[in-house]
């Protein structure tokens, strides 16, 4: 019996509980493009659920999923500066950011995942 209750304990702590992380100060780029990474570690997550959504978070415009590299690009909105941005994956806190288009920002973006608690 303490066994099967050990083992069930282990999975659930193993899954983590997703957590929305929030950054309230928006993020500059030329380009609504970048890399996904966790944490500090540089190589890049595949198969992140980069999403554009509406000023909320709560709708989602357009979608696309990390590659190998964990690089991810949109092409270019009519008329728009300003991006939410969402991104999700299992294991890891889901991020949510502003993005402001600016010609004299970074090239691209490099976001960094958590690993969920």
């Amino acid at each position: 019996m303490r066994l099967c209750v050990l083992t069930v304990l282990l999975a659930a702590l193993s899954s983590g509980q997703n957590t929305e992380i929030v950054l309230e100060d928006p993020l500059t780029s030329q380009t609504l493009s970048g890399h996904v990474q966790l944490g500090m570690h540089p190589s890049g997550l595949k198969n992140v659920l980069v999403e554009v959504c509406d000023s909320g978070w709560k709708k989602s415009i357009a979608s696309t999923t990390t590659d190998i590299d964990g690089a991810f690009s949109f092409p270019a909105f009519k008329s728009k500066k300003s991006y939410h941005l969402r991104l999700s994956m299992s294991g890891a806190n889901t991020l949510l950011v502003k993005v402001k288009i600016k010609p004299s920002g970074p090239k691209e973006l490099t976001l960094s995942l958590t690993p969920a608690t």
